[in-house]
């Protein structure tokens, strides 16, 4: 399987709302233990990173609906994707496990284009003239 093998509802959920390795490898711990909640330390020490990706990583997958959190930025989190995502998470954790080549190869993709995306608006930004600068 290549990595535009991948589904198309899968390749949208990793563009769409997973950015870095500590998501990708939340996402999929948090879909094999939906039943347990977890806190920004214990989620460090598992998949061995840094607090700050921790943290990162939490505020992202709750940001995209795959987590639920207390209000409290240190509360703790649990596995709440839904019928919206729940499929594509599903889907995303069975490929990491049998094609991790693949899904890492989109990932690089996903990025690239992101890089490239933000190259070109900060370029084309370059030109614009905005009224009330130095130049009037």
């Amino acid at each position: 399987m290549a990595a535009s093998d991948i589904p198309v509802e899968v390749q949208a959920f990793l563009r769409d709302h997973i950015h870095s390795y500590e998501q990708l490898e939340a996402a999929v711990l948090f879909h094999r233990e939906p039943a347990r909640w977890w806190t920004e330390e214990t989620l460090a020490g598992t998949l061995r990173i840094g607090h700050e990706a921790a943290a990162e990583a939490l505020a992202a997958l709750g940001g995209a609906g795959i987590v639920e959190r207390g209000d409290a930025t240190d509360a703790p989190a649990q596995y709440r994707a839904g019928r919206a995502w729940a499929p594509s998470v599903a889907k995303l954790a069975e490929l990491y496990e049998t094609q991790r080549l693949d899904v890492i190869r989109l990932m690089n993709e996903n990025a690239m284009h992101r890089v490239r995306t933000n190259a070109m608006r900060a370029f084309a930004d370059a030109f614009i003239f905005r009224k009330g600068g130095k130049h009037g």
